[in-house]
């Protein structure tokens, strides 16, 4: 990608007439659209990757809601120690 180093001067003109406000809004989200380009993330959550791979639904013999389950909650609310 070629810029013009006009360009450059451009966006740093219009950072200097930001308030220390919006300059930290607007390096907080270069940072974080920094971090997600070099992970290579495209902005999908866990649940999508599951739902993209077929394992949302994928477990067949487990309760719809594990605290359903009795064994699961066996020992709820007790304080053993």
């Amino acid at each position: 990608m070629s810029t013009d180093p006009s360009d450059f001067d451009d966006i740093l003109n219009k950072f200097d007439k930001l308030s220390p406000e919006e300059r930290k809004e607007l390096l907080d989200r270069l940072e974080r659209h920094q971090a997600i380009t070099a992970n290579g993330d495209s902005g999908r959550s866990v649940l999508d990757g599951f739902k993209k791979r077929g394992l949302i639904g994928s477990i067949t013999d487990a309760p719809a809601d594990w605290s359903t389950n009795p064994k699961y909650m066996e020992g709820f609310g007790r304080d053993d120690e």
